[in-house]
Parts: structure tokens; C-alpha cells; sequence
């Protein structure tokens, strides 16, 4: 199968000798200027099909191939100007149009002081953009609040990410995955100031040329860029009161100069939250009635160093250093439970713990790109990631008699290190052949991850463990390539087709104090291929229909079997046994006047894992990642954009799914749950005068699955906010208040036949919060950015909120 997989990629490199014919002019004013950034668009006489876009460059000048022997229209267009229209006859040789001049708009200028509102979310191929650039209730957030209102995705009351109904999402920041997961991955996006974030890109259905791992999709996170014409920047200040004050900073200082481009970012975010919880777990006999309040302590600094250096004409090389650090923050909880047995309080649990947490994240990119004007694109970049990761746990458990008589004292101590060096080489080439664009590509990915457990549990003082120590050493080889085509079979049908072949070698070792070895050692290759066809019925219809093959690697926090006391009554533990998922997606859709937009999707999972509570006795229970043998997940969703007035933009979407898991764990355990899930968003954006800005926005959701067995109860939130623009119109005073109404609780059950749970919480969901933020210089021109090849690699690295490494 490879030698047929690198045939195919030769054959299909050979066609990208064939000639091509160019069209290049310059863009220029009246006085004589170049006008960067103007849009270029070419047009199919007979049948106005957009053939080919593009974008003058800082001197005005662009360069794009034309098919030859075919009549098509040119047309330059930009804000403030009038629309260049041309035909360009059939020719064999190159088109050189020397300079257009563009004409000023005198109706163009006389509107540009009325404010047009930017929408809300946009569908492209391939992807949603949720833009939250101009989004006021965005502001004095974090980026994971924000994931709450992007189409499509949830996050529950724990964090976890979920796109059309389904896990394994892969989160990006400006196309680099952030290598995170669990708890190093909610810290992360809780440290970027939303302020500083243009849009999310929400991809559900990725082609071949991403890679394979992630059944769930894809989120990418868009950073803002200041302009790099000379000096340039921002300033981003927020403040957010909940039951405590929560403060965030950044500063982005761009410049340019000659062949040189070079842009920075530092931020800070100060963050402390309280959150409760009730639970009441029913096992076997016994019944534990739980209440407790949780303080956290987040602090986080993140620094952003990049350069681009142009070689020459059709050459660029780029470095992008990027480092974040969380210092040792504590958080504390303190709970009391009961313990009833036969329906008699048996005994009492007096709970206090508190958890030193610290982080550190270096990402190291070097890479080179080349693009002439033939379409002939070519990039090679390597990238290098360290991570560390420590947390501490001392947890001090009473226990009490029904009267209140001190029986004992439990004393809990987990304390883990982990670091991780994850280096990859991913190169990509693209070519226009007529009308079709073959992309091909391969990258290579070495993860080294080694980790540290000490754990004890002391009763009275004396440890009731013989062997608490633990070592997880873990690496994996991951060499993939692809091949892609995009094309068109007719006017109004186009193909986007490609397939990946990735073979993967897993080595883990896990010793323990006792010298117990249990090894992991796994190689195996899999092909997945991908389609994804396009029909424009008209210039407002129009229908997609696709599939894609989809692999999901364990995490490596999930492979280490060692089992920890997390708890008075509970443990947690890895499964060096856990499967890798397969999936397959079949998704289809329509676009209406790119105002309303739906999607049906179906995927099937195979070998379907995910963190689950499970009885291990009757009393305790353990937390363990299991491979679940059948789930399926059913979505629809559809969205409005639309404008109301022409001061009045409404945003509104509906998803609706049906899940259903089914599995047998064991004799006292089993999967079975379904459940049909209603999820809910809408926007609406007044614009009250050219600098003042009111919006409203609310969120719902249904009851739906949740980590496998649990099913949670409906949620929503009701939010509003106010946007002054100031200072010329260069400041922003933004002012918002979230979940007005109180509603924001959560509240889950689960039953696995042993075991039954029922539990609620709430987090300080309900704040205000006061945002301002200052541009200075141009802000017209934007960065480069660097696109590493660490992808799944990363993210499966990180930490989470169970067991980890």
C-alpha cells in the first residue's frame, strides 16, 4: 500500500511541469501609489464562475495563473475606490497589464463614515469562522469562554471540548496546535485575554491534508496582528469581577523594515475562582452525600517572539519562539460526606486538600517557503517543543462516627513530574494544474515523554503502600503523507479529494517501586482517505457532501496503569490496554445567500474511549479510560446571519444530535446511554451611533452525554454588553455583563448498574467585566504567520484533570 501511496504521489508531481499562463499587473492609485491589499478576482466569462482570487502585495503588484484558451473576466476592487473590470481573451503566452489605475469612489467616500457591523460567522470551504473581533461580550473574557459560543461546540462544566457532539478536538492558536490537554490545556486557553483574539475557525470535517488524529475536528484560534508598516501595536487592559476580581494585560509591538518583519505579544492574566459542588453517589448498598467549595489560583505569563526575512523575489524564511509559564499557584477545596449505609449515617468525611500546580511550555520554529508565480508553492518547517509539568497534592481526610468521634486520619500525597520533548519536520508542495490545485506533503514526529509518580497514603501516620513509586517513559515515531486534489468535474460541481497513510511505532514502559515492568509496544499502519464534493446550484444555493477517515491515539496520560487514591473513597488509573478509535464522518450541507447555512452529519466510532467512573468494589469507585465498542453520534445544525436592519445584525444557530454509547465493562459495570441533545446560541448587535455599540447574546443546551456515561442536565447563560470607541476612533471602552440572569449551573447522572451519580455545581459564572484597548501606528498590514507541524503530538502530552503522568 505505501509503494502504491508514493507512485500515486509521483504521478500526480509530474503534471505540475505543465506550463502555466500568468496574468500580473500593478495596482495603483490616481497619483500613482501602489495600493496594497487590493482584492483580485477572476470570472469565467460565459458561466461568471470565480476561477482564481488573489491580493496585490505592499508594492500593488500580483501575479496569478490564468487557464489558457479560455475567456475571463478580471476585477480589482478596493475600499474606497471604484471596481476595475477587464476581459482577458484566450491566450498561450504570459499577460503583463503594466499598471491599473484605479478611480476614487465619490459615493464610496461619502459612505465610509457609516459603520458596517462585520459578521458574525462566515462559511468558507471547509471551515466556519465565528469572528469575535467586534464581539463586546467577548471582551474581558478568556478564550475558553468564548469556545462556549463558537457554532457547534461545547464546553462542559468540566472543561472539555466538544465540536457537533463529539470529543477529540484538536485546538489550534494561529495554526499551531497549542500541545495541551486536560488541565495544561484549560489553563492555557483561560490565559488568553479574548481581546487579543480575531476569530475561530471551526473545522468538522478535515481533509487530507491535515492529520488524521481527531475524529472530533479541528478548532483553530486566530490571534489579532497589529500592522507591520514601521512601528506599530496594541494595548489590551481588562478587569472582571465575580465573587473575586480577575485581572489580564498584553502588550504587541510590531515593526517592519526593509526585508525584515518582526512582531511580539506578552500578556498576563491574574485569575482566582470559586466554584461549588454537591454530589450524591449511590453504591450498592451505601449512598455518599457530598458538598464542597473549591478556590483556584491561576497566574500565567505567555511571550511571542517571531521574525520574517524576505531572500529574494519568491523566497522567505521565518522563526517564531513562543514560551509559556504558569508559576506555583495553590487551590484549595474543602468538602464534608456522608456516608450511609442501609439508610443510617455510618460515618462522616471532613476533607481539606490543596494543589500546587506549575507549568512551563517553549516552542521553537524555524521554517522556509518559496512561491513564484506560477503557483508553484513549496514549505519546509521544523519545530521543537519542551514542556514541563508539576503538580502536588496533599490531601487530609477526617473520619467520624455518627456522634462526631474522630475514628481516624487519612493522609493523601500525589505528586507528579512530567516533561516532554516532542520535535517534527513537515514539508508541503502545492501546484496549479489548469484549474486544479494538487497539494502534497509529509511530515515526521518524534515524541519523548517521560514521567514521574510519587504517591502515599498514610493512615494514623502509617502508609498503607508498599510500592509508591511509578515511571512512565513513553515514545512514538509517527511518519505520514498525503496527497490532495482540488478540481472542478463541471461548472457547478468541484471535488476536493486526498488521502493520508500514516504508520505509527508506540514504545511505553511503566516501572514501578517493586520493579514490576509493564511494557507497551505497538506498530501499525493506516490509510485514510477523504472526499469532499461541492454543488452550486445557483448564485445563492449551494450543496456539500463529504467523508473523511479519522484516527484517535490515546493520550499518553491515559496509558500509564498505575492506580492512585485521588480521594476518600475514590482511585484513578490509566489502561495500557486502550485501543486507538477509528472513525468515519459522513457530513452533507447547504448555503443560502450566505446568510443561512445547515449541516447533517453522522459518525461512527469505532473503539470509542473515554474517562469513566466505574465501581471497583462496594465502596470505592476509580475513574479509568475504557474503550466503549459501539458509539454513534447523529448532529443537524443550521445558523442564521443575518442583517435586521442595517444597524441591526442578528447571529442565530440551533444544533441538534442524538448520541448513543453502549458497552460492558465487566459484571458490575456497563455503558448504556443515549440521549437527544438540543444546543442553542444567538447574537444580536445594535449599532447605536458610528462609535457606540449594544449587544445581547444568549447560550442553551440540552441534556447530552457527557465522558461517556453521564448524561448532563440543560444549561444557558444571558449576556449583555455596551462598546465606546474613543480617542479617534483608535481606543475602545468596552463594558459587559455575563450570565445575567444566574442561570449558568450544571448538574450530570450517571448509572452503570453498580453505580449511580448525581451531582451539581456552579462556578462564578456571573460577572462584570471592563475591557480597553489602544492601537497605535498602521494597523493595515498584517503579520506572516508561521505554521509548525505539531499536531496531535502535542496536545496528547498534557495533563488532565484525572489521572495523569
Amino acid at each position: 500500500m505505501l509503494k502504491t501511496f508514493c507512485f500515486a504521489c509521483q504521478t500526480l508531481l509530474c503534471f505540475s511541469a505543465f506550463a502555466q499562463i500568468s496574468l500580473s499587473a500593478k495596482v495603483v492609485d490616481a497619483q500613482g501609489e501602489p495600493i496594497p491589499y487590493a482584492t483580485i478576482a477572476l470570472f469565467e466569462v460565459d458561466t461568471s464562475v470565480l476561477l482564481k482570487t488573489a491580493a496585490s502585495d505592499l508594492q500593488g503588484q500580483f501575479t496569478l495563473s490564468i487557464p489558457p484558451n479560455k475567456k475571463t473576466r478580471l476585477q480589482i476592487s478596493f475600499v474606497g475606490y471604484k471596481t476595475f473590470e477587464k476581459n482577458i481573451e484566450g491566450s498561450l503566452d504570459d499577460l503583463h497589464l503594466g499598471s491599473i489605475v484605479l478611480e476614487q469612489s465619490t459615493k464610496a467616500l461619502q459612505e465610509v463614515s457609516v459603520v458596517a457591523l462585520r459578521p458574525t460567522i462566515e462559511v468558507k470551504p471547509g471551515k466556519t469562522l465565528f469572528n469575535v473581533d467586534k464581539t463586546i461580550n467577548a471582551a474581558g473574557t478568556d478564550a475558553l469562554t468564548l469556545l462556549r459560543k463558537a457554532p457547534g461546540t461545547m464546553v462542559d462544566h468540566n472543561d472539555n471540548i466538544t465540536l457537533e457532539g463529539k470529543s477529540s478536538v484538536q485546538v489550534y492558536i494561529d495554526d499551531r496546535p497549542t500541545g495541551l490537554e486536560g488541565e495544561e490545556l484549560t489553563d492555557y486557553l483561560k490565559s488568553i485575554p479574548s481581546d487579543q483574539i480575531d476569530r475561530i475557525e471551526i473545522i468538522s470535517n478535515p481533509s487530507a491534508r491535515y492529520e488524521a488524529s481527531g475524529s472530533g475536528g479541528i478548532i483553530n484560534i486566530i490571534m489579532k496582528r497589529s500592522g507591520l508598516d514601521h512601528l506599530s501595536g496594541a494595548v489590551d487592559v481588562g478587569y472582571q469581577q465575580g465573587f473575586y476580581p480577575k485581572q489580564n494585560a498584553a502588550l504587541g509591538l510590531n515593526y517592519k523594515k526593509n526585508k525584515w518583519s518582526l512582531y511580539s505579544n506578552y500578556s498576563v492574566r491574574n485569575k482566582k475562582n470559586r466554584s461549588f459542588q454537591n454530589a450524591d453517589r449511590q453504591l450498592f448498598q451505601r449512598t455518599f452525600i457530598t458538598n464542597s467549595v473549591d478556590q483556584s489560583y491561576r497566574r500565567s505569563h505567555r511571550i511571542k517572539l517571531g521574525a520574517d526575512y524576505t531572500l529574494g523575489k519568491f523566497h522567505t524564511i521565518g522563526a517564531f519562539v513562543s514560551v509559556m509559564q504558569s508559576p506555583e499557584m495553590p487551590s484549595n477545596s474543602l468538602s464534608t460526606s456522608e456516608n450511609i449505609f442501609n439508610g443510617q449515617l455510618d460515618q462522616e468525611i471532613c476533607s481539606a486538600s490543596e494543589v500546587l500546580k506549575k507549568f512551563q511550555r517553549k516552542l521553537y520554529t524555524l521554517n522556509y517557503t518559496f512561491k513564484d508565480t506560477n503557483d508553484h508553492f513549496f514549505s519546509i518547517q521544523t519545530d521543537i517543543n519542551t514542556r514541563r509539568f508539576n503538580r502536588n497534592m496533599l490531601q487530609n481526610n477526617t473520619f467520624s462516627d455518627s456522634i462526631g468521634i474522630v475514628q481516624s486520619k487519612e493522609q493523601i500525597i500525589n505528586q507528579r513530574a512530567s516533561q516532554g520533548l516532542i520535535g517534527s519536520i513537515k514539508s508541503d508542495y502545492e501546484t496549479t494544474i489548469g484549474t486544479s490545485v494538487f497539494t502534497t506533503g509529509f511530515k515526521i514526529t518524534r515524541s519523548e515523554i517521560d514521567n514521574t509518580l510519587y504517591y502515599d497514603n498514610l493512615v494514623d501516620q502509617i502508609s498503607l503502600v508498599a510500592q509508591n513509586n511509578n515511571q512512565f517513559i513513553y515514545t512514538e515515531d509517527v511518519l505520514g503523507g498525503y496527497a490532495e486534489i482540488e478540481s472542478e468535474l463541471s461548472k457547478k460541481i468541484s471535488v476536493l479529494a486526498g488521502a493520508r497513510l500514516e504508520h505509527t511505532r508506540a514504545l511505553g514502559e511503566t516501572i514501578e517501586a517493586d520493579e514490576n515492568t509493564i511494557e507497551l509496544n505497538r506498530d501499525y499502519t493506516k490509510f485514510f482517505p477523504s472526499v469532499n464534493f461541492t454543488y452550486k446550484h445557483s448564485k445563492k444555493w449551494k450543496y456539500t457532501l463529504g467523508y473523511s477517515k479519522r484516527i484517535d491515539r490515546p493520550s499518553y496520560r491515559y496509558l500509564n496503569p498505575f492506580v492512585v487514591k485521588r480521594g476518600a473513597f475514590s482511585f484513578s488509573s490509566g489502561n495500557v490496554n486502550l485501543n486507538p478509535v477509528i472513525s468515519h464522518v459522513f457530513e452533507g450541507g447547504w448555503a443560502y445567500n450566505y446568510k443561512w447555512f445547515a449541516t447533517l452529519s453522522y459518525s461512527k466510532l469505532n473503539d470509542q474511549f473515554d474517562q469513566l467512573d466505574l465501581a471497583l468494589d462496594s465502596l470505592y469507585t476509580i475513574k479509568s479510560p475504557q474503550n466503549i465498542s459501539n458509539s454513534e453520534v447523529v448532529s443537524f445544525s443550521n445558523s442564521l446571519n443575518t442583517s435586521l436592519h442595517k444597524k441591526i445584525n442578528l447571529y442565530a444557530s440551533a444544533r441538534f444530535s442524538y448520541t448513543q454509547n453502549r458497552s460492558a465493562i465487566d459484571d458490575n459495570n456497563r455503558v448504556d446511554i443515549e440521549a437527544f441533545t438540543f444546543n442553542g446560541f444567538f447574537q444580536t448587535t445594535f449599532l447605536l451611533s458610528k462609535t457606540f455599540t449594544m449587544e445581547l447574546s444568549s447560550w442553551v443546551t440540552s441534556p447530552t452525554v457527557w465522558q461517556g456515561n453521564f448524561k448532563s442536565d440543560w444549561m444557558g447563560m444571558l449576556d449583555v454588553g455596551f462598546r465606546q470607541k474613543i480617542l479617534k476612533e483608535k481606543a475602545t471602552i468596552s463594558l459587559s455583563f455575563s450570565d445575567v440572569l444566574n442561570t449558568m449551573g450544571w448538574a450530570i447522572v450517571a448509572n452503570t448498574g453498580t453505580l449511580n451519580l448525581d451531582a451539581s455545581g456552579r462556578w462564578e459564572s456571573r460577572q462584570i467585566k471592563l475591557g480597553f484597548n489602544y492601537r497605535f501606528g498602521n494597523q493595515k498590514i498584517k503579520a506572516k504567520k508561521q505554521k509548525p507541524g505539531l499536531q496531535d503530538e502535542n496536545k496528547r502530552s498534557g495533563e488532565g484533570s484525572g489521572f495523569g503522568m
